[in-house]
């Protein structure tokens, strides 16, 4: 068996960040298309996804949340100067668990507000309160008509790719 590090799963998220989708209305979009089956198991998962996925976990959570890499951290950086602003925005992280908005009020690089999810982050990160979880996903890209089937019946999009381990 692999170790849990190398399995990818594709959180596939609704945008923008606090715009919600039922899990019903996730869910429909993969049982029209045939990617999976009405009890959420894959079906024609290679269409979806590039190498195909194990499993689907729908969700749609009351706030949005961070969705990122969960094997070695992220880096990120004023989306102005470029500056690193790993504290400020830990800072911002607390205040925003603890009920406040997801804005860096202020930015130590230039001095501006900036919305969280408008930040600079390597590797990428997304926020998203409603989306589809793929699970153990073979290549970790969505195929071309998959992300516009996807488009055109939730809209806008946010991809994020997350290793275990």
């Amino acid at each position: 068996m692999p170790h849990a590090r190398h399995r990818l799963d594709l959180h596939v998220l609704v945008q923008p960040p606090d715009r919600a989708l039922s899990v019903a209305s996730l869910e429909a979009v993969g049982v029209d298309e045939g990617w999976w089956d009405a009890q959420g198991q894959p079906a024609a998962a290679s269409r979806l996804v590039e190498g195909g996925f194990a499993a689907v976990r729908p969700f749609d959570d009351p706030r949005p949340r961070l969705h990122a890499n969960r094997a070695g951290g992220f880096r990120v950086s004023c989306p102005v100067q470029g500056d690193p602003i790993v504290r400020a925005f830990e800072a911002a992280m607390a205040a925003w668990r603890q009920g406040e908005t997801r804005v860096l009020p202020v930015c130590p690089a230039c001095g501006a507000a900036h919305a969280l999810e408008d930040l600079a982050f390597a590797p990428q990160v997304a926020w998203g309160r409603s989306g589809v979880v793929l699970v153990d996903c073979g290549r970790g890209r969505l195929t071309t008509p998959g992300m516009e089937a996807l488009q055109r019946a939730w809209g806008p999009l946010a991809v994020v790719g997350v290793r275990h381990g």
